[in-house]
């Protein structure tokens, strides 16, 4: 009972909850747009907010995938797919991108084209097969033509359907 006194008078009170639910949205894209979405303290404000705001959160962001990218960091990788796995699965099918760094993604490529075993490298896209609604896949970093083809098949066989994957070689 006291939490839905607290919900009507937060209702009340603040100027953000008076506004329309189809504005408050707009709001909240104008706040997580663009390569930026680090703007996460919005989602902890309150927890009407934090549900309303995560939608549209997880529409706009951009996964980088950067600080994982040798077996040193295995256990960093790990936890990334751990927390990815804990998320809410309608949250994650709207994330749309993913970023990551050449050397990884081009040796997960060549392990899921010749069906060789998990290792520390292809652990690192486990992350993937929890992204539903992903459509596009950044590679960055300097990478010879002959192999961009063929991590663009590794990563369909990874995902089991077509991504646009582009190749970024100024990062």
């Amino acid at each position: 009972m006291e939490r839905e006194a607290i919900t009507a008078a937060n209702q009340l009170r603040s100027p953000l909850l008076r506004l329309p639910g189809e504005i408050r949205n707009r709001i909240y894209g104008f706040v997580f747009y663009g390569k930026n979405t680090t703007r996460t303290a919005l989602l902890t404000t309150c927890k009407q907010v934090g549900h309303e705001a995560a939608p549209v959160y997880y529409s706009h962001i951009d996964l980088s995938f950067f600080d994982f990218t040798d077996l040193k960091n295995l256990g960093l990788m790990r936890q990334m797919n751990q927390m990815i796995a804990r998320a809410k699965p309608e949250l994650l099918a709207r994330v749309k991108s993913v970023c990551t760094r050449r050397g990884p993604t081009e040796h997960m490529a060549r392990c899921a084209l010749r069906a060789v075993p998990r290792d520390g490298y292809t652990e690192y896209f486990i992350f993937a097969s929890y992204l539903p609604g992903l459509k596009y896949w950044d590679v960055c970093g300097n990478m010879n033509p002959v192999w961009q083809e063929e991590v663009m098949k590794g990563i369909k066989k990874l995902m089991g359907r077509d991504l646009d994957v582009t190749f970024d070689l100024t990062k």
